[in-house]
């Protein structure tokens, strides 16, 4: 039998869900000392919906980031192994026991050579949360109950899952502990080889048995990036495309850059509308039939050192931003004298001090 930890791409990944994590290695410490915000298991990560199925126990190799999952389990086979697989009537009771007790895995179930009593009889969810990992799953859908049973047994005889008995023989638990060991060191020293099978899994050949499932729910089905454990190799080649900002464009705020004829009717506040026409038209949809003239605008690109847009149109405008000198005078009132290029006062009062220049529009 094939040792199911072992097998990063079995032919039974596709009609399995993307893992997500069940229980964080400080969850179950952190809901008992009352910490804000803490829950038992992650509540949100159940399947919505669900019913029969066939579902897998693993542990997550992170690094970082593993209460907000700022990576995609699915992304890497490597960073998952797999311990369990086990069935239900509804797998979404199921996971709640698991999540808030670890179920029959949540019991003394770990045998240590160590004489330590504070140590006997911790279980197969603890020592991994001692590690500091946490526990994940993954699971499919199956239309009855019997088909459930009977998928359960096709696996059970073609893989050899660590905390499984049944059909399995006795547990494993030190071979998962000596993987997870070996996993995280060789992290530090990876060589080429080993990031290259990393990047291009369908090198490697699938393992297994094909199994027999219905369709995943939306909400548990898998994502635009991952196949249900399945690495999709061009995704992570493209993804950086699908990322990068789009600009998109306002066509009413862009009219006049982008096309130089805009509605043009005056509004009731005297602004212009600067709606697109219809095509063939003078007008926008909203004014279609009203006539005035045209206002053909022309975009005036500045050199990069200047940082606004000169918009040439026949309606006058009033100069809003001249900056005039600012210095209170004996009188009491402001030079409003322009300054001296490239100076903030003006000839006279050149070298003056004051707070801060007063634009026109703002007396």
């Amino acid at each position: 039998m094939l040792k199911r930890e072992q097998c990063d791409h079995t032919k039974h990944d596709s009609s399995f869900s993307h893992w997500k994590i069940l229980v964080g290695p400080s969850d179950w410490e952190d809901y008992s000392n009352g910490k804000e915000g803490s829950t038992r298991y992650r509540i949100h990560n159940l399947p919505q919906n669900s019913g029969p199925g066939v579902y897998e126990l693993g542990v997550a190799i992170t690094t970082s980031g593993l209460g907000r999952e700022i990576f995609k389990l699915t992304s890497d086979p490597h960073r998952v192994v797999v311990v369990y697989l086990g069935k239900a009537d509804n797998v979404r009771t199921r996971l709640q026991c698991y999540g808030r007790n670890g179920a029959h895995l949540g019991k003394g179930c770990y045998s240590f050579e160590s004489s330590d009593h504070d140590q006997m009889g911790r279980s197969l969810f603890h020592e991994i949360f001692f590690q500091g990992f946490p526990i994940v799953y993954r699971w499919a859908p199956m239309q009855t109950k019997g088909d459930a049973l009977q998928t359960e047994s096709q696996l059970l005889t073609t893989f050899d899952y660590a905390w499984n008995t049944i059909n399995n023989g006795k547990r494993r638990p030190d071979d998962i502990l000596e993987m997870l060991n070996k996993i995280t060191s060789s992290a530090r020293t990876r060589t080429i080889s080993d990031v290259a099978k990393s990047l291009i899994p369908f090198t490697q050949k699938k393992v297994g048995i094909p199994i027999k499932s219905r369709k995943l729910p939306m909400t548990d089905n898998k994502s635009d990036e991952s196949d249900n454990g399945n690495y999709n190799f061009l995704s992570r080649v493209f993804k950086f495309n699908r990322l990068r900002p789009k600009i998109v464009q306002d066509t009413t705020d862009c009219a006049f850059e982008n096309h130089g004829k805009v509605c043009g009717v005056i509004l009731d506040d005297g602004s212009i509308c600067t709606k697109l026409p219809v095509e063939k038209r003078v007008r926008c949809l909203e004014h279609k039939g009203m006539r005035i003239n045209v206002i053909t605008a022309k975009a005036i690109r500045r050199s990069k050192s200047e940082s606004e847009t000169v918009i040439e149109s026949h309606v006058d405008e009033s100069i809003s931003k001249t900056i005039i000198c600012g210095v209170i005078m004996e009188n009491g009132s402001t030079c409003r004298r322009e300054p001296v290029k490239g100076r903030k006062r003006c000839h006279e009062h050149k070298g003056k001090r004051i707070r801060a220049s007063v634009p026109i529009n703002q007396k």
